[in-house]
């Protein structure tokens, strides 16, 4: 008991207010007094500097003990208030304890003064330290949810029946989202379409097992593919009481996956290419040189009937064609390992669109606007990819069967530094900011799966 206190004295008698601050000395307390009371007087004494305790008498001309307990509260909580009366009824007293006062003290009785000031201060502290660490908490709390609910993954509890009975995060995609999945199971949480693989992963779950498996749900935006894992909540005493689940959209991997596959699908396509325009070469080669005979043989004999000529000479041109068919597939079956020399821009070009001649006719014209432009040096199989790459974009952003009102336009140019431009243009419907944010990246693509090329022009380098 005792220090030094700043104590406020509300009382309209100065004689007793010494009393007050004598008995207080009396029991160890150093004192820095004022006395004030008014009302007005109160408030502008609170507001000048923090009090350590307040001590106020009940009855006084121009303030009431209910009206100086009143607005010692409007300014502070936990500042100590304690009534100093001459007659104070027990009724009246209890009023005052349940409106905030921290005690009463009979002034006959001012020798409890000193004890009750020490609990007052005591219990003070303790509120706010309580109140200090209760606030504390709440922004923990405030800053673990606030993390947890900017997370694009959902995390959610389940209860002992099965119910899912807490979420934090966000998972907008999900059939049964945050805003009414409460009380949901699991499995109608994410659609019932894989319920025995939900049912499974709980049973495991609940033994105390963790659970870790992907399932599928069909939403607003599509298919979405979600990694899943389930651990046990336990009580002190070790008991399984729910499950904590934290679910990872994964539909991004999936596609990127998907592309993966459809690139080593591609790549395999290429090596048997090659495979295949080794194999063609040499029957083909007898076929043109058989028929190179046959045609000679038929313009040399003067009996032979001339549409004979004429089918000869489709043999020959049909057997010319297969065979630069054969020798463009083997550009892109090249190992990227292939030396890079001096290659035409224009050259590549072209091979490119014979490969792609078929998709452009049934939906755009082309437009070949080639300007002189010196050689490169390349890799031309690579470049041949590239060029591929742009030229199939451009036919694909175009709809079918509108072959006249619209056009896929190849352009090659020097540039003022004498690099070599290739423009390739097209008449589709162009891109959104959103997707021209992510234009350069690898294996993004705004069509499905299995449509369009691997990846943007810029992923073969």
């Amino acid at each position: 008991m005792g220090g030094v206190i700043r104590l406020l004295i509300v009382d309209d008698s100065e004689r007793d207010a010494a009393v007050a601050v004598r008995e207080l000395r009396r029991g160890g307390f150093d004192t820095t007094h004022h006395r004030v009371d008014t009302g007005v007087a109160l408030r502008a004494a609170l507001d000048a500097q923090p009090w350590d305790v307040v001590i106020s008498d009940f009855h006084m001309p121009e303030l009431t003990g209910h009206e100086a307990l009143r607005i010692v509260r409007e300014r502070s909580r936990d500042v100590p208030f304690i009534v100093l009366s001459g007659v104070i009824g027990e009724e009246l007293a209890v009023e005052l304890l349940k409106a905030g006062a921290d005690d009463y003290v009979l002034k006959d009785r001012s020798f409890r003064l000193c004890l009750a000031v020490d609990r007052a201060l005591r219990d003070a502290s303790e509120r706010v330290s309580r109140r200090r660490i209760e606030d504390e908490l709440r922004a923990s709390e405030e800053r673990f949810r606030t993390l947890v609910d900017s997370m694009d993954d959902l995390v959610f509890t389940v209860d002992r029946s099965g119910k899912v009975d807490g979420f934090y995060g966000r998972a907008p995609n999900l059939p049964g989202a945050p805003s009414r999945g409460l009380g949901m199971s699991v499995p109608h949480l994410f659609g019932a379409e894989h319920r025995a693989v939900h049912e499974q992963a709980l049973e495991r779950a609940f033994r105390g097992e963790p659970a870790l498996y992907e399932c599928a749900t069909e939403s607003a935006r599509g298919a979405r593919h979600y990694s899943v894992r389930l651990s046990a909540r336990r009580s002190q005493s070790g008991e399984v009481v729910g499950l904590v689940g934290v679910a990872h959209d994964v539909t991004a991997q999936k596609e990127v996956q998907a592309q993966l596959a459809a690139a080593d699908r591609m790549a395999s396509v290429g090596l048997l290419a090659a495979g295949v325009a080794h194999e063609i070469n040499g029957p083909l080669s007898v076929v043109l040189a058989n028929a190179d005979v046959a045609l000679e043989t038929v313009r040399e004999g003067a009996g032979i009937a001339p549409p004979l000529d004429a089918e000869l000479l489709d043999i020959q041109e049909c057997a010319h064609r297969v065979r630069r068919i054969v020798r463009d597939l083997g550009l892109f079956s090249r190992s990227p390992e292939d030396h890079v020399g001096p290659v035409d821009v224009r050259q590549v070009l072209d091979v490119t669109l014979r490969l792609t001649e078929h998709q452009m006719r049934h939906r755009a014209r082309l437009v070949k606007d080639y300007g002189d432009v010196p050689l490169v040096v390349a890799n031309d199989a690579r470049l041949g990819q590239v060029f591929l790459n742009l030229i199939m974009n451009a036919i694909q952003a175009i709809p079918e069967e509108r072959t006249d009102d619209n056009e896929v336009r190849l352009s090659t140019r020097t540039g003022a530094d004498g690099s070599v431009v290739v423009e390739v243009r097209d008449t589709g419907a162009g891109m959104s900011e959103a997707v021209l944010g992510r234009l350069f990246t690898p294996f993004f693509t705004t069509k499905p799966v299995g449509v369009g090329t691997c990846g943007p022009p810029g992923s073969v380098t």
